[in-house]
């Protein structure tokens, strides 16, 4: 369960190859479309924040449904013996 766990929030936050890879708007990933907000002398903090929000909602709602089994995997590996 931990590795799924992992590799999901490494494909969830995963920005640089859609960077490269995906030249169209409509396929654009949550974190690209976060960065496009930013520009060189000014953000636009107003339609920033909103879609950070909906970037951290699946993962905190996958730490919820998922928080009984995290912690057991974090208590059993911290105890030996």
């Amino acid at each position: 369960m931990t590795a799924v766990i992992i590799q999901v929030l490494a494909v969830w936050n995963d920005f640089f190859l859609p960077v490269v890879f995906l030249n169209t708007e409509e396929l654009r990933t949550v974190q690209v479309a976060i960065y496009s907000f930013i520009g060189r002398y000014s953000n636009s903090w107003e339609h920033m924040f909103p879609i950070i929000f909906i970037g951290i909602l699946p993962v905190l709602l996958m730490y919820f449904f998922l928080q009984r089994y995290i912690i057991a995997g974090i208590t059993a590996g911290s105890v030996k013996g």
